[in-house]
């Protein structure tokens, strides 16, 4: 086990178990979350949300290359590079481009 892997866990439990609320944004997170918090009630689903007023989409022509876009967390829990390591597969057979926000 690796000591920054044991330092995250630690660390984690110690902060939930202190925290007065924790914000969540998925039931499934939620879930994770709820058995390790001082109380069930601590925790706090509030999902992410986006304003449809501001953000909508636009036309436009398709693209000659396909694109993959992540929008998230740019963590190791994400398991980013298996995305990275599948489209370093592709290559030579299909050109794609991928995109990341986070």
């Amino acid at each position: 086990m690796r000591a920054t892997a044991w330092l995250h866990r630690r660390l984690e439990r110690v902060g939930l178990a202190a925290a007065d609320a924790v914000i969540v944004t998925t039931p499934e997170l939620a879930d994770y979350v709820r058995p390790r918090a001082r109380s069930p009630q601590a925790v706090h689903l509030l999902p992410n949300a986006v304003d449809t007023a501001a953000f909508r989409p636009v036309s436009r022509r398709r693209a000659s290359v396909p694109t993959v876009l992540y929008v998230g967390r740019l963590s190791p829990q994400k398991n980013l590079h298996a995305l990275i390591a599948a489209a370093a597969k592709l290559r030579g057979r299909r050109e794609i481009s991928l995109r990341f926000a986070g």
